[in-house]
């Protein structure tokens, strides 16, 4: 399995690229949109700030690049974190700044008396079937957890492309899948057996 895992600077890089190998990918970093070419898979990770992982996006040829790679050759992508925010229209961390819109919907910070950020482990509850979920029991009467570390969490317009839920203040979608687009807000490659189990179940499909 050929990855081509992008890089726009995110800071958690090289971790996302020792899971993905240890679940079986051959991964090769692409920080440049023409250095984009043949690969199985696309993986988007990132830990940072919405509008400057999406001016580093634009600034590298990213945006167009991969939504022709996604929308027309049906290249899967998995977005990891800000890979999963910037799939939406906007997001409140930075006003005006557009995501890639390729899901209706924005991202909103956590409310109330709540311990920002949200960090740590916390349990993912399917909404629907799928392998890489099914392979850990997620529908069953005890979900395993994941590592989650973040501020914002989107809220998308169309409720059917929500894969999986968590809990923290309010029930907040954590993963989304629509057609070649998988994308999670926790962190496999922080989340151990679990992780690897996830990522190695993606992979084999």
């Amino acid at each position: 399995m050929q990855v081509a895992l992008i890089d726009y600077g995110a800071s958690n890089l090289r971790s996302v690229e020792k899971a993905l190998e240890a679940a079986g990918a051959q991964v090769t970093k692409v920080d440049r949109a023409e250095k984009l070419g043949g690969a199985d898979v696309i993986v988007v990770p990132g830990q940072g700030h919405f509008g400057h992982s999406m001016a580093q996006i634009r600034a590298r040829g990213f945006e167009e690049a991969l939504k022709r790679k996604v929308f027309e050759e049906k290249i899967p992508y998995i977005g990891i974190c800000i890979g999963f925010q910037i799939l939406f229209d906007e997001s409140e961390e930075a006003p005006g700044v557009a995501g890639l819109g390729w899901l209706k919907g924005r991202v909103v910070r956590f409310r109330g008396n709540l311990k920002i950020p949200h960090m740590g482990w916390n349990e993912v509850r399917a909404e629907r079937p799928h392998p890489a979920l099914d392979a850990l029991g997620v529908r069953g009467s005890e979900p395993p957890f994941f590592y989650f570390v973040h501020s914002y969490y989107p809220e998308p317009v169309d409720p059917s492309v929500v894969l999986a839920t968590c809990d923290y203040g309010v029930r907040f979608a954590c993963a989304v899948q629509t057609g070649p687009i998988l994308a999670v807000q926790f962190h496999p490659e922080k989340s151990q057996q679990a992780g690897k189990t996830f990522l190695s179940t993606l992979l084999a499909r």
